[in-house]
């Protein structure tokens, strides 16, 4: 049974007919000559002998003392995929349908294998990536192949490799007992199977799994219903309905969950990962997210919870925030599996749409259900603008859950009413309509607002292990029960007790629930329970017992005398405005040796070992350099 599939890039993903093949065969070509500094008489012949004795360029680079880096720079680098490559839908949709891991393994360098992926749309397919560096530092593949089999815990013969050149792709690892599939054109070896096109793979894993698409989970007993309910029910605010999630849970359907995500700013924080545990813990019944990328919708800007229009971002931009968003999404759903995670944009099917369709779906809708939003109406009673395209909004993001056939979606409350847009356009195409899970938004850790980066009161998914105990340390008292309720799994029996001490002394509370269960229960989710482990005795270490930590970062001053902001702007390099330092200084918050500095031109006379903590969890010490 094959469980991963290891892929060549070009000549393989795309075909070795396309014009970026030609053009970067015959850019490896020159580069040789060039470095070879050979005439083209002569380097003719010279080439083809090295590539027979040298199947692999690094082989030939290692042997002739040449540079990867540079051979990758100045051949693949200055090559542009998206010149000669189109977006493939039908590669696209094989390889997400492929229940195995899926990884690249190629020569070429890591930009171009991001821009090749890029321009075929294909980029979100994929388990990981590797190209020649400090994971892979041998001039044959099966080296980078066996980096994959280790970490991913597989045998050979449960391994498949696709690539278009035998020497260089297969040769090696099918004496190795890979099973190897060549990719049109290659002559075929002994034990190593040929296809015409890329497309035809799906065939041969399909027989490999016993042609089962799983596209049927195991019918789930009355008791995992019902613990899946009481989890819920701690983070979920309504159901739209209850009687219809019920028959979803018990039809044994592997159940479509639709998770769209306009990104605009690349930030998540533990209130937006309430919805994302939620869809976990369906990933691991077996049913399906479909990660749903609003790039179309994004440039036009959800006018939730604005009181004014939101600027355009510009696609180059939504590119970027999108990759920065999924890595985030990592560190809780499950993206090892294409049975269980599927990438969608909405612009494939909105560049597509003619005018006369997005009328048809204009038609459908009156003007008074659009504007009967409470934003919509906040700004009327206002006199503020509303612009047609945030109108259009709500059809749009209400049309994409018809286009992905979506079962279920699980949001804030504040996009219900763009999701029953989407139950309203399921009903009148003849869909059914999804269920709507809401959940619980709760206030931000200054016990106000909810969370939100331009307030400074979040816990994000991004935050270092030591940044998220810390920020959950400045939470208020009346917080404690809510966070724990939401944001972790301690059970409830133990919440009941932990809120009784809560009531009785809230201040010794705090201290034993934020340091030992609330803190650690939300760092261990994310990053592990060494981790939590950790963050909790450095905390105790530093703040309990006032003592500074062993980790403490040094800076190298000279051994004169000058002003404490002088060496605390040293410090932050530029990361922190002369008026912000002053400020931290006259509000006591720069202490030298445990003694506050509420002057920022003190002269101070450097010592080694000299320490400075900024603020409540900055420290650094001071090292000094040597006289010359």
């Amino acid at each position: 049974m094959i469980k991963a599939i290891i892929f060549d890039l070009d000549g393989t993903l795309y075909p070795r007919t396309s014009s970026l093949y030609q053009s970067m065969s015959a850019s490896i070509r020159r580069w040789f000559q060039d470095q070879l500094r050979m005439n083209d008489s002569d380097f003719g012949n010279y080439f083809e002998q090295m590539k027979l004795a040298y199947p692999s360029p690094l082989e030939a680079i290692q042997v002739l003392g040449f540079s990867v880096d540079l051979f990758h720079s100045e051949v693949f680098d200055r090559l542009h995929p998206k010149q000669h490559l189109a977006p493939d839908q039908k590669l696209r949709l094989m390889l997400n349908g492929l229940p195995v891991g899926k990884f690249v393994v190629t020569l070429a360098s890591r930009e171009h294998v991001a821009n090749v992926l890029k321009a075929l749309d294909v980029e979100f397919c994929f388990s990981g990536i590797i190209v020649p560096g400090s994971r892979w530092d041998t001039t044959s593949k099966l080296g980078a192949y066996e980096v994959v089999r280790q970490r991913g815990g597989w045998k050979m013969e449960e391994m498949c490799i696709v690539g278009d050149d035998i020497r260089i792709d297969l040769l090696e690892a099918c004496a190795a007992g890979y099973r190897c599939i060549s990719v049109s054109g290659s002559a075929q070896g002994p034990d190593i199977e040929r296809i015409e096109s890329i497309y035809e793979l799906e065939t041969i894993v399909r027989k490999s799994l016993g042609t089962k698409n799983r596209k049927e989970c195991k019918l789930m007993n009355e008791q995992i219903i019902q613990e899946l309910h009481a989890g819920f029910s701690r983070t979920t605010e309504e159901i739209f309905s209850m009687n219809k999630w019920n028959e979803l849970l018990r039809s044994g359907k592997q159940l479509r969950i639709k998770y769209g995500v306009d990104v605009t700013a690349p930030f998540l924080h533990i209130g937006h990962a309430v919805n994302l545990w939620m869809m976990r813990r369906l990933q691991d019944l077996g049913h399906k997210v479909v990660f749903l990328v609003g790039d179309f919708t994004t440039q036009i800007g959800d006018p939730t919870g604005k009181s004014k229009t939101r600027p355009v971002v510009p696609l180059e931009e939504i590119e970027r925030n999108t990759a920065l968003f999924i890595e985030q999404a990592r560190m809780v759903l499950r993206f090892d599996d294409p049975n269980l995670l599927e990438i969608r944009k909405n612009s494939e099917w909105y560049n597509k749409m003619s005018l006369s369709e997005f009328l048809k779906l204009m038609s459908l809708v009156t003007h008074s259900r659009l504007v009967s939003r409470d934003m919509f109406q906040k700004r009327i009673a206002e006199n503020a603008d509303i612009y047609m395209h945030e109108l259009v909004y709500p059809i749009l993001q209400g049309y994409d859950s018809f286009m992905l056939g979506a079962d279920l979606t699980i949001i804030g409350t504040d996009q219900l009413f763009n999701e029953m847009m989407g139950r309203f356009y399921q009903e009148k195409f003849g869909q059914k309509p999804q269920v709507i899970i809401t959940t619980k938004i709760t206030p931000g850790i200054d016990g106000i607002s909810k969370q939100s980066k331009s307030l400074d009161n979040y816990i994000g998914l991004g935050h270092s292990p030591r940044d998220k105990f810390g920020r959950i340390m400045r939470l208020p008292d009346i917080l404690i029960a809510t966070y724990f309720r939401v944001y972790t799994e301690v059970a409830d029996s133990e919440f009941r007790e932990i809120d009784g001490k809560v009531q009785s002394n809230p201040l010794e509370a705090k201290k034993l629930l934020a340091m030992e269960l609330l803190a650690m229960e939300i760092v261990k989710r994310y990053h592990g329970e060494e981790a939590a482990r950790s963050e909790r005795e450095w905390f105790d270490h530093t703040f309990s017992r006032r003592q500074v930590p062993a980790d403490a970062p040094t800076i190298a001053v000279e051994a004169k005398q000058m002003p404490a902001l002088e060496i605390v702007k040293q410090f932050f390099s530029g990361k922190k405005s002369n008026s912000e330092l002053r400020r931290l200084f006259q509000q006591g918050g720069v202490t030298l040796n445990g003694r506050n500095v509420t002057n920022p031109l003190e002269q101070v006379e450097p010592s080694e070992g000299d320490t400075f903590q900024v603020g409540k969890r900055i420290w650094f010490r001071l090292h000094l350099k040597e006289k010359e």
